[in-house]
């Protein structure tokens, strides 16, 4: 083997060594790269679960808020109408009513004293009948207010349902805004579950693709350092090759020399030949 050979030989065997290095590093990241995808896709897919949960999760929130309105208004109203109705409680006390009761009281008994009390004298049997005929005034005087009285009562009872009620719908409305509520955490939970899936996973995936992007790079350089060393073996081919045109064309101009040499000896023989058939037959020579 020359030295040539023995170059070209060792350049081959290099560029094969590189070529498995890189093969085997490429191998290995293309392992590191596909259990990154199917992390990553499993991560994709725990995404997608994610949007609808957090769609109705939103759902069951803004449902709860839009409740939580109604029943905070119904409370409002109905603390609005406890104040009107101590209002109306404070101007109504049925003080008229008693107050004719009194009155009617104190009439029947100067009524019966009248009766029973022989010995009156007629001054105070005056007075005794004014004060009666004053009673009787004040308590037609008095039904008006009490008749008031009454309309101011009838009106707080109307005003105690209408509260009553109000309660009633703050308490159902209360009730949604609770159901919401606990529709609202158990998808929230959920949505947790699948998040802290997922950031167990995104570490892995990560640290996947980092060997990944690692064992590329060296397989990169190896095979930077294939093509290099090809472009070397190229080059010492294409070396061989013109030294080889250069030796067989020395060699076919050696040919060519000697084939020109050849015939001049023929020539000079063939000449010689006529020269002397010449002499023999007395001519001239002609060379």
């Amino acid at each position: 083997m020359t030295e040539d050979e023995a170059v070209l030989s060792n350049a081959e065997l290099k560029r094969s060594r590189l070529i498995e290095k890189r093969d085997k590093l490429n191998e290995e990241a293309g392992i590191y790269r596909h259990e990154r995808d199917v992390l990553n896709e499993k991560i994709r897919k725990l995404i997608d679960e994610i949007k609808p949960l957090k769609d109705k999760r939103n759902q069951a929130v803004e449902e709860m808020k839009h409740h939580k309105e109604k029943r905070n208004e119904y409370q409002a109203e109905a603390k609005r109408l406890i104040g009107i109705k101590k209002e109306m409680l404070q101007q109504s006390s049925n003080s008229a009513a008693r107050e004719i009761d009194d009155l009617k009281n104190e009439i029947s008994r100067l009524e019966k004293e009248l009766e029973t009390s022989p010995h009156l004298t007629v001054d105070k049997e005056k007075k005794m009948i004014e004060k009666m005929r004053s009673d009787r005034k004040k308590i037609e005087e008095l039904r008006e207010r009490m008749e008031k009285e009454l309309n101011i009562n009838a009106s707080i009872d109307e005003i105690g349902e209408k509260i009553t009620k109000l309660f009633e719908l703050a308490d159902a409305e209360h009730d949604m805004v609770q159901e919401f509520y606990e529709n609202s955490r158990e998808v929230h939970g959920k949505i947790e579950k699948i998040s802290k899936e997922i950031d167990a996973l995104r570490p892995e995936a990560n640290r996947k693709h980092e060997e990944y992007e690692l064992l590329k790079k060296r397989a990169d350089g190896y095979h930077q350092r294939v093509r290099e060393m090809t472009t070397k073996i190229l080059e010492i081919r294409e070396a061989r090759k013109n030294e080889e045109e250069e030796y067989n064309k020395m060699l076919r101009d050696m040919e060519e020399d000697i084939r020109n040499k050849l015939y001049d000896e023929e020539k000079i023989e063939e000449n010689a030949e006529k020269a002397l058939e010449s002499l023999k037959n007395n001519k001239k020579i002609v060379l």
